[in-house]
């Protein structure tokens, strides 16, 4: 059941981000071609001072837009991941949702999958636009030449190879980004315990979360200070001599690891209150 949710999901959704997807790579595909045709003309000394200024302002008004739709594809991903899980599964749709033989987990799973796969795909979109805007015909060749060397000079210097620190440094953002966007969940659930200014609620919820995270990592460095010296001298020898690579690497699972500890609290939470506390509007 939880493929045919995400399959409505996407559906539900693939017309605006697509929309959204296009217009940002038209709008660089446009500034590359008016850049340059202004470069150019402005070269030229047989044409008209006018058409210059004239294609210079082009120019510079398809670079307003092109930043313009790359702030709107963020602001619209945020935005239309709210709106999908608030009014999807808690307003007046919910009635017919919940009636669904799905189980609350299934309903949030389907959010989650498609609110981050809506943002790798914007990233990817912006990254492709400027691609379109700045790339010429030696940019991949020389890339592909450029992290060739840097793998082989990275594997001799720390031994261990490049792409399994950059597959470490990937999880840990998507695990990352996947609990923020469980975080708003478990704030917007709180927030709709409330009778009344739910929204409002849902985000005094969010920030006593962060709060409370603050508080708790604030604790955990106090704590560290009451560690005995000795385990502190045996944990700084053990980091040592795992060399820098070996401890970056060990820090970016560390951090994958908690954000799963604490992804998986907020999945609990959201679960435990629209399965137990459902209160629709």
């Amino acid at each position: 059941m939880l493929s045919k949710l995400l399959k409505y999901e996407f559906k539900s959704t693939g017309r605006t981000f697509g929309l959204c997807y296009a217009g940002v790579v038209a709008a660089a595909l446009l500034l590359r071609i008016l850049g340059l045709l202004s470069d150019s003309i402005g070269f030229s000394d047989t044409l008209p001072r006018s058409v210059v200024l004239f294609t210079e302002f082009l120019t510079g008004l398809s670079g307003v837009a092109y930043a313009v739709m790359i702030v709107a594809v963020r602001v619209i991903t945020f935005l239309l991941i709210l709106q999908r899980f608030y009014k999807n599964l808690l307003s007046g749709e919910g009635y017919l949702m919940h009636t669904l033989p799905v189980r609350p987990w299934q309903h949030i799973a389907s959010k989650l999958i498609a609110a981050v796969v809506w943002t790798v795909l914007s990233f990817f979109v912006v990254c492709v636009s400027v691609l379109v805007l700045c790339a010429d015909h030696t940019l991949l060749p020389g890339f592909v030449q450029e992290m060739a060397e840097l793998q082989r000079a990275f594997a001799a210097e720390y031994q261990i190879p490049l792409w399994l620190l950059c597959g470490e440094f990937i999880l840990m953002m998507l695990v990352s980004l996947a609990v923020s966007i469980l975080q708003i969940y478990a704030a917007i659930m709180l927030g709709h315990q409330a009778d009344k200014h739910r929204i409002a609620m849902a985000v005094v919820a969010y920030f006593v979360i962060q709060f409370a995270l603050s508080i708790l990592m604030y604790a955990l460095i106090l704590m560290g200070l009451f560690v005995p010296e000795g385990i502190w001298f045996a944990v700084g020898s053990m980091l040592d001599s795992m060399g820098v690579a070996g401890l970056t690497s060990t820090m970016l699972l560390g951090v994958t690891a908690a954000n799963v500890v604490l992804g998986a609290i907020f999945f609990v939470v959201t679960e435990f209150l629209m399965r137990r506390r459902l209160n629709l509007e």
